[in-house]
């Protein structure tokens, strides 16, 4: 009788367990087919991306803001008293005690974070192309709910530059749910290297040695050095370059400058 008894509970248990298996794969197939009418992420065909919308409007002031802050130094407007050298002097210093001697840079303001903050400076059509491409979701027939007001933020990182814009933003149409909460426009650039290598030569014209006598790890990189002739300043000039096949894929200008009067 024992026997039966325990033959009859196991064959109970293995009966539960048989069922549980059973529920818990309905639920599993039931979210999995209904996920696609919950909540979607990803773009139905025929409607435009909406980070790519933002890309395609971001894209040419990028592109511009990139240009001229890598022509001036790291700067997006050149400082008044650095006008007069067409570009930033990052190195911009009085005569010392000695002649014809420059007193120390100062280096603490060049920095990957400064020049991060020179471009948001020349990104100033981000709310706007948020805003047109909400509308043109509108116009398609989604209906837009949004949080907080859009943010920018500039990333310079290895080989690129990212603008990230935050915004939390969701479309709605019939079974179709698209929620966004940060969009990014990146662009392919060597800017990183360009400040490392920059700061690098900096430091050696501090001690009063010759930029040009880096060594660059870099075999894509060229650097150009020409001392511009003026009879009261001393005024290095340098252009780092990311040259391939005797071709400027990209240039980064800055001055090594001493006023002596």
């Amino acid at each position: 009788m024992q026997s039966k008894r325990g033959a009859s509970k196991k064959g109970q248990v293995t009966l539960f367990i048989i069922i549980a298996v059973i529920i818990v794969a309905l639920v599993v197939l039931v979210l999995v087919l209904l996920q696609p009418q919950i909540f979607k992420i990803g773009v139905p065909t025929g409607v435009t991306d909406p980070e790519a919308y933002i890309q395609d409007c971001l894209m040419p002031q990028f592109e511009e803001t990139m240009t001229l802050v890598e022509k001036q130094g790291g700067y997006y407007k050149i400082p008044p008293i650095m006008e007069a050298y067409q570009t930033s002097c990052l190195c911009l210093t009085y005569q010392a005690t000695k002649p014809d001697t420059c007193g120390p840079c100062n280096l603490e303001s060049f920095s990957h974070a400064f020049v991060e903050g020179e471009i948001k400076k020349g990104i100033t059509q981000y709310s706007a192309c948020v805003e047109s491409m909400k509308q043109a979701f509108r116009d398609r027939g989604f209906e837009v709910t949004e949080g907080s007001r859009p943010s920018l933020e500039v990333a310079i990182l290895d080989n690129r530059v990212v603008l990230n814009i935050s915004h939390d933003v969701t479309f709605r149409k019939g079974d179709t749910v698209l929620r966004y909460k940060n969009f990014e426009v990146p662009i392919n650039s060597r800017l990183y290297t360009f400040i490392d290598v920059a700061t690098n030569i900096l430091k050696m014209e501090q001690k009063g040695q010759e930029g040009r006598d880096f060594m660059s790890p870099y075999v894509w990189l060229a650097i150009e050095r020409n001392q511009q002739p003026s009879s009261t300043d001393y005024i290095e000039l340098y252009s780092l370059q990311h040259a391939e096949f005797g071709a400027v894929k990209e240039e980064f200008k800055f001055a090594v400058c001493c006023k002596k009067g």
